[in-house]
């Protein structure tokens, strides 16, 4: 599954937290495609456990894969230790890092 962070926010928004309303992201499986509305505050678990706010339907998936942290300065992706790591942009991410708008984000399942 490929998810692209996304925005409706208008030009000129500062995206803010609490300007955060139009922010979502937009999930890409195989032929279909969907939108995940980011969470005021808190987080977003992406991954195959029934708890996660993002449910991948694939078994090479983590139960618990990776985490969106919305914090005040934006949104904060960390791999939660998920076996085959997770990447941004086409890379590998070592440690939390910052998301915006745009960002391909991508639950690997190759090692």
């Amino acid at each position: 599954m490929e998810t692209v962070a996304g925005t409706t926010d208008t030009p000129g928004s500062s995206g803010r937290h609490d300007e955060r309303a139009g922010e979502y992201l937009l999930c890409i499986a195989g032929d279909r495609s969907f939108t995940v509305r980011f969470p005021d505050s808190g987080d977003l678990v992406i991954g195959r456990g029934p708890d996660s706010g993002l449910v991948i339907d694939d078994p090479l998936v983590s139960r618990a894969h990776a985490q969106l942290l919305v914090l005040p300065e934006g949104l904060r992706l960390v791999d939660l230790g998920s076996r085959h790591g997770t990447l941004v942009n086409g890379e590998r991410i070592a440690e939390p890092r910052m998301v915006g708008s745009g960002d391909v984000i991508v639950q690997s399942v190759t090692p």
